[in-house]
């Protein structure tokens, strides 16, 4: 007991101390960063965003600068029913077996019948791709990418023929958006195409304004038609999760010359990138719901974040996180 309370005592004084210890606030932590000397190689090298809902790897390239996105509900296959047929009464069978020593017999029982298909389930599925590939990067020194952990947010910077150049990219769990900043120490620098990539299942489209969409649906194939690694399959086949993610762009000085699904930039001084997305996953449902437009959702996110400043988006994102 006397040595219950002096670990008690002990441990309340030091509590005490690192509470009071002005060296242990939070200023400490204003130093966290990773930087590198060198664009992201690969996907473990590329920086981590995210806000819990959407997230991004930034490969920091100063010639074709790469995000790749996922969004959290986005998902393959459709709800199915894993249950045999009398399932309670069949495993009371097997616990009977079991109970009573007979191992192998229960085994083959539950084999045969508590399995049903799909004996799995798909898989969760990447978002998109977004490219900005500049026209005029070639000779690039004083190069560094960071990652601030006191505030999350990515930073690139070199010098490219006389021009200063820096990127400023995160991913704010305010404002539900993907922030990205390019800027130029010279007027009339900054010329570059954006661009949003999927590998399948969806249509992209550069709109007036600055703007990209992208609207898909996951479409599943079921084996033999398709590969299925699950002996006992993945779920039928079929169109099923809807989605869509868009963007809006906004320059100084130059302009945007949209090209069936990019956009060209031209003479910009400063580019400014926000994206979101979303499904039509209901929560309430566990399923998707044909009721929910992600589109629109899509849309009403980042008209909301489009109507603040930058430094408005940056301070609400550096004070939440």
């Amino acid at each position: 007991m006397k040595n219950n309370k002096i670990f008690i005592l002990s441990f309340l004084l030091l509590a005490v101390f690192f509470a009071c210890n002005p060296s242990n606030d939070s200023q400490q932590y204003k130093n966290l960063k990773l930087w590198y000397e060198t664009p992201a190689q690969n996907w473990n090298e590329a920086f981590p965003l995210g806000n819990g809902r959407l997230a991004a790897m930034t490969y920091g390239d100063p010639k074709k600068e790469h995000f790749q996105i996922n969004e959290e509900s986005l998902w393959a296959g459709c709800q199915t029913n894993p249950f045999a047929d009398n399932f309670s009464e069949k495993l009371k069978e097997i616990q009977k077996l079991v109970l009573d020593g007979d191992y192998a017999k229960a085994h083959d029982f539950g084999v045969e019948n508590l399995t049903a298909r799909p004996t799995s389930f798909r898989s969760y599925e990447p978002l998109a791709d977004l490219f900005i590939e500049f026209d005029d990067q070639n000779q690039v020194s004083n190069y560094k990418r960071e990652l601030d952990m006191s505030t999350g947010i990515c930073r690139v910077s070199y010098t490219s023929g006389g021009n200063k150049i820096s990127h400023e990219s995160f991913i704010s769990a305010i404002d539900d958006v993907l922030c990205i900043k390019i800027s130029s120490s010279v007027t009339n620098k900054l010329n570059c195409s954006v661009g949003l990539q999927r590998f399948k299942d969806a249509n992209v489209l550069a709109l007036p304004g600055g703007r990209i969409n992208m609207d898909g649906q996951i479409v599943d194939i079921e084996a033999p038609d398709a590969y299925d690694d699950n002996a006992g399959g993945s779920g039928p086949g079929g169109k099923h999760m809807r989605f869509s993610s868009r963007l809006k762009t906004k320059i100084s000085e130059g302009k945007i010359i949209e090209n069936d699904s990019n956009l060209q930039i031209e003479g910009a001084k400063e580019v400014i990138l926000l994206f979101t997305a979303a499904t039509d996953y209901n929560l309430a449902l566990m399923n998707f719901d044909s009721s929910i437009n992600p589109g629109e959702k899509a849309e009403q996110i980042l008209e909301k974040a489009g109507q603040k400043t930058w430094k408005q988006l940056k301070d609400a994102h550096t004070k939440e996180h």
